[in-house]
């Protein structure tokens, strides 16, 4: 396939060789060809996958908002009935993570599994959260506002660290109270489903 740039910039043919009449039209030439938009006709594959590359970690910044705005306003929420703001936990958002590729994959809203996510958190007291099809943060805070079970795990005085995920559609909030549990310690085990009809 042969690609020609005519004009001052004198005559290129992706074949062969480019003669420019300057040194200043030879570095304009280079800056024009790195701002084109134009998709990769004869890339290699690992040109191909860096489109790819880029928009998975375009994807994962927007999810990554998602979450983080999600939290701001559950924190808000709770400082206006005077708890604690919940803090970001990696380890819980992995757990929520996990999750949320679980239900993904299957496609199907649920706790499954919700006891070995409490175990793996090592907390004593763990709440969740589940939703899916919610386009806003603000849209799924309202939803889960409205619903007894999911405001009452929002506003779970025992909770202060707190994961949350998203996969496609699927949102997980995982969260527990900051005390590691010993291997004898009972188990308490708090969730509320919610997916939008």
């Amino acid at each position: 396939m042969w690609y020609y740039f005519v004009g001052d910039l004198g005559i290129r043919n992706w074949g062969g060789t480019v003669k420019f009449p300057t040194v200043k039209t030879a570095f304009i030439f280079l800056l024009l060809c790195g701002c084109s938009h134009e998709p990769l006709r004869d890339g290699s594959a690992e040109q191909r996958l860096g489109g790819d590359a880029h928009r998975t970690s375009h994807r994962a910044a927007e999810a990554e908002a998602f979450n983080m705005d999600l939290l701001s306003q559950i924190n808000r929420y709770r400082a206006s009935y005077g708890l604690k703001a919940l803090s970001f936990d990696k380890k819980l958002a992995a757990i929520a993570k996990g999750h949320c590729s679980d239900m993904k994959g299957c496609r199907v809203l649920s706790h499954d599994k919700f006891q070995q996510r409490f175990e793996r958190s090592r907390h004593t007291s763990c709440v969740e959260n589940v939703a899916s099809g919610y386009r806003s943060p603000k849209e799924l805070f309202e939803a889960w506002r409205k619903s007894n079970g999911h405001d009452r795990n929002m506003l779970s005085r025992d909770i202060q660290i707190a994961g949350i995920s998203m996969a496609g559609s699927y949102v997980t909030f995982f969260a527990c109270d900051a005390r590691i549990r010993a291997a004898s310690d009972g188990e308490r085990v708090i969730y509320e489903a919610h997916s939008k009809s």
